[in-house]
């Protein structure tokens, strides 16, 4: 039998909203600044994340760290409109996790879709998109 600590953070996301398709695009500025500017070691993104309602819920909760949300559309799929979006975004860095306030529940079984634009650093740590080099044989950095 497993014992389980009752003060142990939960990192799993809530099993309201099934995922069903991700839709993902990345633009990176992997260079220096005399190349990008200060745009150098930074990237933009597009997600577009097809879910399904499993339980009704008026929050999206995805796993996210150092990443700035520009813009969040939520829709129906059935009717393509913007609807659910609150405007409400919370960030919990002790669990990287962002939840999106919807203004009225999902409604069960129903199909929706989440679209965010964002733009983040690559990072020289080891998480998320990071950078990284090596040495090849004759001693080049790559």
């Amino acid at each position: 039998m497993k014992l389980i600590d009752q003060n142990q953070t939960n990192y799993r996301l809530p099993t309201d909203l099934k995922p069903y398709l991700y839709e993902m695009t990345i633009k990176s500025y992997v260079g220096p600044s005399s190349l990008y500017g200060s745009k150098s070691f930074t990237f933009e993104g597009t997600s577009n994340i097809t879910f399904l309602c499993i339980y009704p819920t008026n929050q999206i909760v995805l796993h996210i760290k150092d990443i700035a949300i520009k813009q969040t559309k939520v829709y129906s799929l059935d009717a393509s409109i913007e609807w659910q979006y609150s405007g409400k975004l919370e960030f919990d860095d002790d669990k990287d996790f962002l939840t999106i306030g919807l203004e009225n529940k999902c409604e069960l079984n129903r199909y929706y879709k989440l679209e965010l634009v964002y733009k983040g650093i690559i990072a020289d740590t080891l998480y998320g998109f990071y950078r990284s080099s090596y040495i090849d044989s004759l001693g080049n950095t790559h």
